[in-house]
């Protein structure tokens, strides 16, 4: 599987991206989407 989460040329994106805050966010979205999937 291949998700596109934002554009790195976007530098709000990047910021958001870059950050460890920010990476949790992307992955609890990810998450909360799965379980949803699957439910």
């Amino acid at each position: 599987m291949l998700l596109e989460l934002g554009e790195m040329r976007n530098l709000d994106e990047a910021a958001l991206m870059s950050s460890e805050e920010g990476r949790q966010r992307y992955a609890d979205a990810i998450a909360v989407g799965v379980v949803a999937w699957a439910g």
